[in-house]
């Protein structure tokens, strides 16, 4: 099994990789060739520290833990024009290397009966009311463009998670209007098929996916797929359907092919005119004990998959809901530290890799939490807290980023100590109080809104 703590320490090693000309972007003009105090290094390290203050605490806060000297100061102007001549692929390409390393280990973590359990998602969130982003992000020429400002702000998140470590293996922001969560997915897997191998996956997916397109692409890279439909779905192939489990015939015709994204795809679709598609009815009961049908598409082998294992498989799916939450409210990931269409890509995928990052560290702390409670009579199993744990990082981030090994090494110990002493409840549920408490419009600063870091 991957040892985690050391895969963290080699990750801040190889941060120089990154420190790399390709990543400036090209204006005509020769930039990082002097000897400033923010350098290329500097400036792609500069996301990692960023915990949510005014742009000039944040550079003054940035160059003295940096530099490691208290009277240093450094400009916000200086540090913003200095990050928009650097490319958001800085943070995808050092993200992917990270999850690569991971998956391509010949223990991949998290296995599911040798499968990896992916979820597909996408989630709205709020860009900056700033002018820079709403002429940058979106369109502005629109006559009911004050009603709809609040829309205009708005950009799509989308990514594909293990639900098993929680590892986000590939993401992407984009306009929340131009593109779809179909198109999104397919361009995930494109990315992934690349990079990991996809034949032992198992991707799941929400009734917002249940495209025809989605389901040959998965086939085309010999990827499993399980995707909720909507109960108009496939109705007329369905009627015919004996049992609550078997395979269908669809019928690909025109109708079908003409919304698909991908030329070469809807060409074989079309050259092959059929395809099979299991089909599962599964019953799920609600809180109030009311039971309701869900509808399941998928390639899984009947051999290998019984309609139960289905339905385990896909309640897994929410756990990327999970994902989305933490980003949003222990990452902060709306909270970004510029209003320039550049340096809102870098917050993103550089905070993208601060997720996988803490979770790694996570998965190396339940670890050793474990390992303490095995043969414990305890009342309740413990957990890391995230919150807790992000913020040691956060706290850490100038010995992480040493070139001192030493140092390295002591802050990811010191990090993981710690963390084991933060502890919750594993599936916690609050019996005493089950509805939930209204927000108090007058208290501005609530405690369970603090931040971690």
């Amino acid at each position: 099994m991957i040892n985690f703590m050391e895969y963290c320490d080699e990750t801040w090693v190889n941060l120089n990789k990154y420190v790399d000309r390709k990543y400036i972007i090209d204006d005509g003009k020769n930039h990082f060739v002097r000897n400033r105090k923010t350098n290329l290094e500097s400036i792609i390290k500069y996301p990692f520290y960023d915990c949510g203050r005014t742009t000039a605490i944040e550079a003054i806060n940035f160059i003295i833990k940096e530099k490691k000297d208290k009277n240093m100061t450094l400009s916000k102007s200086n540090i913003s024009q200095r990050r928009k001549l650097l490319d958001h692929v800085c943070y995808v390409d050092m993200n992917e290397d990270f999850i690569d390393g991971i998956y391509n280990d010949s223990e991949r973590p998290g296995l599911y009966r040798g499968y990896s359990i992916l979820a597909g998602d996408t989630s709205i969130c709020d860009a900056p009311n700033i002018g820079y982003t709403e002429k940058q992000l979106k369109e502005l020429n629109n006559p009911h463009f004050n009603r709809l400002r609040k829309e205009l702000i708005r950009f799509r998140a989308s990514c594909i998670a293990d639900t098993q470590t929680d590892f986000i293996l590939t993401a992407t922001i984009t306009n929340s209007k131009k593109i779809g969560e179909v198109e999104l997915a397919m361009q995930h897997l494109d990315n992934l098929n690349q990079r990991i191998d996809m034949t032992n996956t198992i991707t799941t997916y929400d009734r917002g996916y249940d495209a025809l397109e989605l389901m040959l692409k998965h086939k085309s890279i010999n990827s499993y797929f399980l995707i909720r439909l909507k109960a108009d779905d496939f109705k007329k192939e369905r009627k015919y359907m004996k049992t609550n489990d078997e395979t269908i015939n669809i019928t690909i015709n025109t109708t079908r092919t003409q919304n698909f994204h991908n030329k070469e795809l809807k060409k074989q679709a079309q050259e092959k005119r059929n395809t099979e598609i299991r089909i599962t009815e599964i019953e799920l009961t609600t809180k109030t004990g009311k039971k309701y049908t869900e509808i399941l598409a998928s390639n899984l082998p009947f051999d290998k998959f019984t309609t139960s294992d289905l339905k385990e498989l896909y309640n897994k799916r929410w756990k990327i809901e999970t994902n989305f939450d933490r980003l949003k409210n222990i990452i902060h990931i709306e909270n970004f530290s510029g209003y320039n269409e550049k340096i809102i890509q870098q917050d993103f995928y550089a905070n993208i890799f601060m997720f996988n990052y803490l979770m790694a560290m996570k998965l190396d702390a339940d670890q050793k939490v474990q390992e303490k409670q095995k043969n414990k009579n305890l009342k309740h199993e413990y957990k890391t807290n995230l919150n807790v744990l992000f913020g040691l990082i956060k706290l850490d981030m100038p010995d992480l980023l040493s070139d001192d090994p030493k140092e390295r090494e002591n802050a990811v110990k010191r990090i993981l100590n710690t963390a084991q002493s933060n502890l919750v409840e594993k599936n916690r549920v609050n019996d005493r109080n089950p509805d939930r408490t209204a927000k108090d419009p007058n208290n501005k600063f609530p405690p369970t809104q603090r931040r971690g870091e």
